[in-house]
């Protein structure tokens, strides 16, 4: 039987879960628009202004510069359900990896998109708050629990 630490934990793999799905399906939403429209359609696809028929070199370059975003995006949602994957095992490597990585991912997105006014906090905050309840929760799961009964990993000598 699951102790209440380990439900915490649960939760914020569940969380974690949701993390990594938003971000695949905003991450492959940006791809397949670069594969369907074009470098021209990105630019509408991530909620600007249709741009002209005719892309100068740096608009190609901007655009294949979202599609780089997009393919990360969608490779840190599926790093964040592999680190979710990890926690709900009991494995503290999943924790680390997720408040490290992710942390990465949203504070760039945080600093480079929110903070500028590009993405505002309704469109943008759903990430941001879905990590700082799952590595609430994932830690107060993890570090709740007496030391002999959190998981470790096995001595290499």
């Amino acid at each position: 039987m699951r102790s209440p630490a380990d439900r915490v934990a649960q939760t914020g793999a569940v969380l974690f879960v949701l993390w990594g799905l938003l971000h695949l399906g905003v991450g492959l939403s940006g791809a397949f628009t670069f594969a369907s429209r074009g470098p021209a359609g990105v630019f509408s696809g991530f909620g600007g202004a249709p741009v002209a028929a005719e892309l100068t070199p740096t608009l190609v370059m901007a655009a294949h510069i979202a599609l780089d975003f997009s393919l990360i995006l969608a490779g840190y949602g599926l790093l964040a359900i592999w680190g979710a994957v990890l926690i709900w095992r009991g494995q503290r490597l999943g924790f680390w990896l997720n408040t490290i990585m992710l942390g990465i991912a949203d504070g760039a997105f945080i600093i480079a998109l929110m903070l500028p006014g590009f993405v505002s906090l309704a469109a943008g905050g759903l990430g941001p708050v879905l990590y700082v309840l799952g590595v609430a929760c994932t830690a107060i799961g993890f570090y709740a629990r007496p030391a002999s009964t959190a998981v470790r990993l096995p001595n290499s000598a």
